[in-house]
């Protein structure tokens, strides 16, 4: 069985599982039906989907940005290529056990693959297939990185992805058609929602969005005793060690008391509120991961630079 007819024969079987579309029984005719075939010609969607084309997938293992260890270049129909994707991502990520009450062994993997599916999922829905550049997957011991060719559309922005009630806006809105008929994608614009979710369970996974000029970048990182965070422009360097749960009061009045004075210590700062040196170092570090300072110049020398509030 050739790829086009492997293809097709999945995309049949996934519609028959979802019951989203009813097959008239004639390819032809169901393919007119869902817009792959205008004019007696097959659309660009419909040879993403089910033929050759040009654009790819290219996927790699990293032991550090410059080492790889394994890579493959998927250029097949994009029906088969999730699948693809997802087969070389459970080779590369690690898995564990944990046990049930009822003594069943439950598989755990690394990183949640309904996460890294919808991630995949994404980027190939919102490529901009005008742009040759690749989808580019790059999964590291600690993290997976996804970026694809186009940014956000229409005024959408990373803030409003962490809401539940953003408006979706699709750049291709066949593609996005297609995988929702096929159960691949559940409902339009639910995709984050459900990412938060997923995520939910993995409390020690940083979930990372980055939209730039002309690409867009999606990240799941392992981090001790992190929260679920999406931050926009989110440092390269993870500090360590930044707790969980610190008090969100305590949190917003650093920030006041910095506005107000850009070159208050730490001493004053635990000082103020009577906790050890450690524990404001703590906060301060996790309110320069979240992006809402900086430190400007030498602990001695320098200021606090408020980014955003």
């Amino acid at each position: 069985m050739n790829s086009h007819t492997e293809a097709i024969a999945l995309f049949s079987k996934r519609i028959l599982e979802s019951g989203r579309f009813i097959s008239s029984g004639n390819l032809y005719d169901d393919f007119i039906k869902l817009g792959l075939i205008i004019d007696n010609q097959l659309t660009r969607a419909a040879q993403l989907l089910f033929g050759t084309h040009h654009t790819g997938i290219h996927i790699g293992r990293f032991k550090t940005r410059e080492n790889i260890i394994d890579d493959m270049m998927i250029r097949g129909p994009l029906i088969l290529a999730v699948e693809e994707v997802m087969n070389f991502v459970k080779r590369n990520i690690r898995l564990g056990y944990e046990f049930t009450g009822e003594l069943k062994r439950k598989d755990v993997w690394q990183f949640p693959l309904q996460a890294i599916r919808e991630l995949i999922l994404n980027a190939i829905v919102h490529k901009d297939y005008l742009n040759p550049t690749d989808v580019i997957i790059k999964i590291f011991d600690d993290s997976i990185e996804i970026t694809n060719p186009g940014r956000l559309l229409n005024g959408l922005s990373v803030e409003d992805l962490k809401t539940d009630y953003y408006r979706a806006v699709h750049r291709n809105k066949l593609l996005a058609e297609i995988f929702y008929l096929t159960g691949d994608i559940e409902k339009y614009g639910t995709g984050y929602v459900r990412l938060r979710q997923w995520l939910s369970d993995y409390p020690k996974l940083l979930y990372k969005v980055t939209d730039f000029v002309d690409f867009f970048r999606l990240e799941l990182i392992e981090f001790e005793n992190t929260g679920i965070l999406i931050e926009e422009n989110a440092p390269e360097n993870v500090p360590e060690n930044v707790p969980e749960n610190v008090p969100e009061n305590r949190l917003d009045t650093i920030l006041e008391l910095i506005k107000n004075d850009s070159k208050i210590s730490m001493l004053e700062l635990s000082n103020r509120f009577n906790v050890n040196h450690k524990t404001i170092k703590r906060d301060i570090q996790k309110l320069k991961f979240q992006g809402i300072i900086e430190r400007i110049g030498s602990d001695k020398g320098g200021y606090w630079k408020v980014i955003k509030n």
